[in-house]
This record gives C-alpha cells, structure tokens and sequence, in this order.
C-alpha cells in the first residue's frame, strides 16, 4: 500500500486490515472490522460453483448399488482406491453427472478430496471421447439408473 494512502487512512482515522486472502482487504474503523471478520469466520466460503442444470438428490449409495448390481460386482470393489478402477470412475461420474452432489460431497462419500473427484470426471471424460466402448457402456448404465430411479 503506497504511502499516500496510509497518510489518507491514518487522516480519516480508518484502519486498514488484511483478512483472508480469498476476501481481499477491508477499510474501516476497528469496531467495524471486527464486525467484518466475525461475518467472515461465520460463513464456511465454498469455492466450487454450483451446476446449473437440474439434478435429483438420489443418494450415491444408490447408484453405487445399482452400479454394482449392473456390473455384477461388489461395492466393496467399486469403493476401493486402487489405480485404474473402472466401475469406481465410473461411479463418480454418474453421481456427478446424475445426482445433485458438489465434488466436495462426492468426494467425502468416496473418501478423497473435490480436487481428485474432479480429475477422475474430466479424465474419465476424455477417455470416453477416445473410446467409443467405454462410452457405450457408461452410456447403458447411465441409462439403466435413470430408468430405475425415473430420472
């Protein structure tokens, strides 16, 4: 902060206050930045932007069953962590694309964070972009959940 806005803030009596660095800074008399602070401590600051479209609040373990039950698999086996799980990717993507989940949710229900939820969607994505099988398949479970939950 130049020098000349401090001479202007010390000359008004306004004190200058860093808060969170996602909220910026604040200008005001002391009282009003406590005043500030306590709002911002308040509320929990969400960084994902909610989806637009219109989704239903279908529970995950639901699809998660009904994937099992499609794939003839266990949900133990769909909830595993292990590298290049199939039906665990495509779980997550079906519950992003079909329920009315945030990342952060989904990735609380599968026990990782919203940050690798959100690279196991865009690279599932891309491997259904390069191949027409996989898209087939995820497309026919996608399917078979919105016909059982009438979606």
């Amino acid at each position: 902060m130049t020098q000349s806005i401090r001479s202007f803030l010390h000359h008004i009596g306004a004190a200058v206050h860093f808060l969170n660095p996602r909220f910026g800074i604040a200008i005001g008399c002391e009282s009003f930045l406590e005043e500030i602070e306590d709002i911002i401590k308040v509320l929990e600051y969400d960084d994902e932007i909610p989806s637009m479209k219109m989704k239903n609040r279908i529970q995950p373990e639901k699809i998660v069953k009904q994937i099992a039950d499609y794939f003839n698999v266990s949900i133990e086996k769909i909830m595993n962590k292990g590298r290049n799980n199939l039906h665990r990717k495509i779980a997550i993507y079906l519950i992003n694309r079909v329920c009315d989940f945030t990342l952060k949710e989904i990735g609380k229900f599968f026990d990782t964070n919203y940050s690798s939820v959100s690279k196991t969607i865009i690279r599932f994505e891309e491997e259904c972009r390069d191949d027409l099988r996989l898209r087939k398949l995820c497309d026919g479970v996608k399917g078979s959940i919105e016909l059982q939950n009438k979606i």
